[in-house]
């Protein structure tokens, strides 16, 4: 159904749905809500459009006003103009949550980001994240439109059967109208796996609960590989940001005593030598930022004349990646290095960075 304030009432009664109005002390005890809407996003001309699938949270910041219930949603009105939504799934507040000024919706942020999860490993076609052009994940996914159903049925039992702590209900959108989700029932066991729809296997014992923290198989196995799939996703981000950045020894290695001509130089060297350089240092510095410590490539016996102060102002540092632009060869062999290095300094290699500020 496309987001707009002339559906206002059919939206806000996905948020304060009267079923639940009793059970939830008038609508008090919900704090936040995941959602799913999709929006045509143009390519190349003559390609289709893609149909791209966004699922978010939001808190609910207040139960007074339609325009803050709903406010994540009405943002991206400015930047989308228009979307669909497919899913609202409402969440009730979390006890590791309460006595904050501002609730924060803890278990719809935690059914998001399984959901986020879930759909990147488990969903079946395996769909397409799309990335930001600096290769870093969106929150958005190329679904086919043939795929939409299968992908919101599989929302709807994931967010349910999946999650640490369910939510309380959901609403789904069609065109034209809107439907209660009827989730698979989960009861609240210990210790034995349950299938698709929720139904625990059979022949084994199990034993029912009260405890709202109980958890079966099913959500313990689910946690546990998300846990383990952080652990892997921060070793592998560790490793390859050492690869990148390299140690002290291998940059004093390939950089110490390499010259160079400072065709930027800084405005308090008098460009004595001519802008000649040598690299002399490489150095981690408190920040651990590694630099590259250099000064005039002079003679000793010049040197020796020298006044200090004309020494020290035409000697400085630079960054990895401002050094390697003096070394083409080197820049080209190690571009990976460079490039992290240049997005980590936010470096644009175009820019003069020793013009004096007006």
């Amino acid at each position: 159904m496309d987001f707009n304030l002339d559906r206002e009432e059919t939206f806000a009664r996905a948020l304060k749905p009267n079923s639940i109005k009793t059970e939830t002390k008038n609508w008090n005890t919900l704090e936040g809500y995941v959602y799913i809407i999709s929006k045509r996003m143009p390519v190349a001309d003559g390609d289709s459009p893609l149909n791209c699938v966004k699922i978010g949270m939001s808190n609910i910041t207040t139960r007074d006003r339609f325009e803050k219930g709903f406010q994540r949603l009405l943002s991206f009105r400015t930047s989308l103009i228009s979307f669909k939504v497919h899913r609202v799934y409402l969440f009730e507040k979390s006890d590791f949550d309460e006595g904050k000024q501002e609730a924060f919706g803890l278990n719809a942020y935690n059914a998001e980001q399984l959901l986020h999860r879930m759909v990147d490993d488990k969903f079946n076609p395996k769909q397409v994240r799309l990335n930001f052009s600096n290769g870093q994940k969106s929150e958005w996914w190329n679904i086919k439109d043939k795929q939409m159903s299968k992908f919101l049925n599989f929302c709807d039992k994931k967010v349910q059967l999946d999650t640490q702590i369910p939510p309380i209900f959901g609403t789904g959108f069609t065109k034209t109208s809107t439907k209660k989700i009827d989730f698979p029932k989960r009861e609240k066991i210990v210790g034995i796996q349950v299938d698709e729809e929720g139904v625990p296997e059979k022949k084994k014992e199990y034993r029912k609960t009260n405890n709202q923290f109980a958890r079966n198989l099913r959500v313990r196995r689910t946690s546990a590989a998300i846990v383990a799939k952080k652990k892997e996703e921060k070793e592998m981000k560790q490793k390859s940001k050492r690869e990148l950045e390299k140690t002290v020894p291998f940059w004093t290695e390939l950089l110490v005593n390499k010259k160079f001509i400072d065709k930027k130089m800084h405005p308090d060297d008098k460009g004595l030598w001519r802008g000649k350089k040598v690299i002399v240092d490489i150095f981690k510095e408190a920040r651990q930022q590694i630099l590259v410590s250099y000064e005039p490539d002079i003679t000793k016996r010049t040197k020796d004349k020298a006044k200090d102060d004309d020494i020290d102002n035409a000697s400085g540092y630079l960054t990895i990646n401002e050094t390697l632009l003096y070394f083409p060869d080197s820049q080209k062999k190690y571009q990976d290095s460079y490039e992290y290095y240049a997005k980590k300094n936010k470096f644009e290699d175009d820019v003069d960075y020793t013009e004096e500020f007006l």
